[in-house]
């Protein structure tokens, strides 16, 4: 059993860098953390403890929610990443704009749906701009 009356002793771990994109990943860890045992114990911590405790908690909970601003930062980043993997980016151009030359010319198709008119298409990607601005049947 640890001995409950040495003090707490709680360091936190440096900052690493992610391999991904390269940001600063700061992940506050307890480098000798408080035995479990403790809680089983009855044990109640004396004021210096319980100062220390609550530094340490405080500390945790600005941690977690940094963390959680990263893990949104790398959510979107491999969203990112993902996209770049999307199958329609390897349609010929020519397939492009044989595709939306029928939504333009289909009369069954809610042109409203597709945000008001053939001219949305191009906020897409640059890609998709150019074959719209390149075939003369969009205008």
């Amino acid at each position: 059993m640890e001995n409950i009356n040495e003090p707490i002793n709680l360091s936190l771990s440096p900052p690493t860098q992610c391999l991904q994109c390269g940001s600063m990943i700061i992940a506050r860890i307890a480098s000798q953390p408080i035995p479990f045992s403790l809680l089983e114990s009855g044990y109640f911590p004396n004021q210096s403890d319980h100062s220390t405790i609550q530094k340490f908690v405080s500390s945790t909970e600005e941690t977690i929610r940094m963390l959680e601003g990263q893990l949104l930062h790398i959510r979107k980043f491999t969203a990112f990443q993902r996209s770049l993997l999307a199958p329609i980016r390897k349609l010929p151009e020519e397939l492009l704009s044989e595709i939306f030359g029928r939504i333009v010319l289909e009369e069954d198709i809610d042109i409203c749906s597709l945000r008001g008119n053939i001219w949305d298409i191009r906020e897409v990607c640059s890609r998709w701009r150019n074959v719209v601005e390149s075939t003369g049947a969009l205008e």
